[in-house]
């Protein structure tokens, strides 16, 4: 019951803050045809918070990522991706945010 009252706090906490995610890097490893290294910032973050990211969301093979953003709101994952773009969001938000592969 008590993770239950976490998750729920947890989500509540999340929706009601105004936190937003910037991706600040997203570039292949070592000239790698599909390995990708994905960075970037949760501003104005109170707590740790999970970042979900959906790789190649447009072709026909999407995956998705979590990251955990720490304290300082920073996070880095790395990824395979074929097409080379992203869409992030904060976990229980709705706004999400693009970026393609440099």
């Amino acid at each position: 019951m008590r993770k239950l009252v976490f998750f729920f706090f947890l989500l509540t906490s999340v929706g009601a803050s105004a936190a937003t995610v910037e991706i600040s890097s997203f570039v292949y490893i070592r000239n790698n045809q599909y390995l990708a290294e994905l960075c970037g910032v949760v501003k104005d973050a109170e707590s740790p918070t999970l970042v979900r990211l959906h790789v190649d969301y447009k072709g026909s093979r999407p995956a998705v990522y979590n990251a955990v953003a720490g304290v300082d709101g920073k996070f880095c994952h790395t990824v395979i991706t074929y097409r080379g773009e992203v869409e992030a969001s904060l976990f229980g938000s709705s706004t999400k945010i693009n970026a393609l592969i440099k």
